[in-house]
């Protein structure tokens, strides 16, 4: 009895925004809701027609098997994509792919995911920053640090260092360092993450530091204490 008066109540709550809303577009899509509060297949399932929750729920089921595929499927699955990606004018579409891609360790894989640091959209470049990050290696410290240096959108060279901590290569710390003195607050913030993780080390806010242990190996200066580490913990 429960369930049937909450479809009563899902089928009111989509004829009233039909109704309000007076819209076509509004009412094509409320029909699907609809559809599925009384139990039924919506049109697009009954004609068989694949929607774009379709397409990212394959991309997402895509992503969680990459580790299972013989090389031979990886690359199959990375061209399709790469394929896709050429193709795609929805941003968010771009997105889904380049996470997929990212998933996939092959050299076609890395060469899009590396290819959407230069999307039109700033979205996606954050996006394909992380997954380059993931990727991880020289090349990937070396497309990153063109980001950080070059971007003009801030929110995307902090994902750019980010990625850089992510990437787990100690050629990471030097553009690091140098991002550290960036005016930006937050891009100082997150060099620091980045570095610490790279490294193993915390110097803190330090720039000089920083510069001198990526050249050398070597601080000349020692690392935050204890304290002060638990003074950043809480708060």
């Amino acid at each position: 009895m429960q369930g049937i008066f909450q479809k009563l109540a899902a089928l009111a709550i989509c004829c009233v925004l039909v109704a309000l809303s007076g819209c076509a577009a509004t009412a094509e899509s409320t029909s699907g809701l609809m559809a599925r509060a009384m139990g039924k297949k919506t049109v697009e399932e009954e004609l068989n027609i694949r929607t774009p929750d379709d397409h990212i729920k394959d991309l997402k089921e895509l992503a969680k098997t990459a580790g299972s595929k013989s090389p031979d499927e990886q690359q199959k699955v990375c061209m399709q994509l790469a394929e896709d990606l050429k193709h795609e004018d929805n941003p968010q579409m771009r997105r889904h792919i380049l996470r997929t891609l990212g998933a996939y360790k092959t050299p076609l894989a890395f060469t899009m995911v590396s290819a959407g640091l230069k999307d039109s959209d700033a979205d996606v470049r954050r996006v394909a920053c992380e997954q380059v990050g993931l990727q991880g290696g020289p090349a990937a410290v070396e497309e990153l640090t063109r980001v950080v240096s070059g971007d003009t959108d801030a929110d995307v060279r902090i994902a750019a260092v980010c990625a850089l901590g992510h990437t787990g290569d100690k050629g990471a710390m030097a553009p690091l360092a140098e991002a550290l003195a960036d005016a930006d607050p937050a891009m100082q913030y997150r060099a620091q993450e980045s570095l610490r993780t790279v490294s193993g080390r915390d110097f803190g806010g330090n720039v000089a530091a920083w510069r001198e242990f990526a050249a050398t190996g070597n601080a000349i200066e020692p690392q935050v204490n204890l304290a002060e580490r638990l003074r950043r913990k809480l708060f």
